[in-house]
């Protein structure tokens, strides 16, 4: 190393050739990170809206006019799968995958749905694929909540 910083035959096209790869590496580890960070915020957009249509469409009174405000549980956990499979998920076990054209865009693992009184969370890992192979890692695990609440305000 110390020969070539003193080399004065032209080792600046070693440095270059240097440079120019450690620039690649980092604008390939951040374009996979903007990857993982858009496709999480689009799962997390999706998973919210659907738990806020399964908590509207199953109030027993969508007017809510006798204030019954607690979310009955059964019927709102087959209410979310419905939604989810209208945004395009398929169900393969367990597991919950979002594909396009065949391509595998994100999946929920261990998922679970909690309804406790008006409000109702959800809890899974996403699974995202990176774009390519970083360091011997294919997949970010990470874990997403999606919560909503019944509002009634006295009038």
């Amino acid at each position: 190393m110390i020969r070539l910083i003193k080399d004065k035959k032209g080792s600046a096209y070693l440095w270059a050739a240097f440079i120019l790869l450690a620039m690649v590496m980092l604008a390939a580890v951040v374009y996979n990170g903007v990857g993982v960070y858009t496709k999480y915020q689009a799962a997390e957009t999706e998973l919210q809206r659907a738990v806020t249509v399964t908590v509207d469409g199953s109030m027993e009174n969508a007017a809510v006019r006798d204030l019954v405000l607690d979310i009955p549980a059964a019927d709102a956990e087959e209410l979310f799968f419905d939604n989810l499979r209208e945004l395009g998920y398929e169900q393969s076990g367990g597991d919950w995958t979002k594909r396009i054209d065949n391509k595998t865009i994100y999946s929920l693992t261990d998922l679970e749905i909690k309804t406790e009184g008006s409000v109702m969370s959800m809890t899974a890992v996403l699974s995202v694929p990176l774009l390519w192979e970083t360091g011997g890692t294919a997949v970010v695990r990470i874990p997403i909540q999606a919560r909503t609440s019944v509002l009634y305000i006295q009038p």
